[in-house]
């Protein structure tokens, strides 16, 4: 006998998709200048010099760009929306995604700068 597969679920079935809650946030992300050997020249920055806390005047930090007020959602089933630290979890997660997105912007935009310098 051939396999066939389940009947998907009408809307009113208690299996249907659950509730999504939906959170908008805005962040700043900074690159900041590697700390690295002296003897290394022209260092890159990787993902622990990227930063979502304002750098400010911190002591040694040099800040090599910034993007500011990138807007993101991060959602969560509504049966967690009671857990706090789920739903943090799922914001940090996200964070994580958008400062691993910017470094690779960063990384371009020089590698093309150098290029066009040769």
């Amino acid at each position: 006998m051939p396999f066939s597969p389940a009947p998907a679920p009408s809307s009113s079935s208690p299996l249907s998709l659950p509730l999504l809650f939906s959170f908008p946030s805005v962040v700043n992300v900074y690159i900041l200048k590697p700390k690295t050997d002296p003897k290394q020249r022209n260092p890159l920055p990787t993902i622990k010099d990227v930063t979502i806390l304002d750098p400010g005047k911190r002591e040694n930090s040099v800040t090599l760009r910034s993007f500011k007020n990138i807007v993101f959602e991060y959602t969560f089933q509504k049966i967690y929306a009671d857990n706090r630290k789920r739903i943090q979890s799922r914001r940090d997660a996200e964070i994580v995604r958008i400062k691993k997105a910017m470094l690779k912007i960063y990384l371009e935009v020089r590698r093309e700068e150098e290029s066009q310098k040769k």
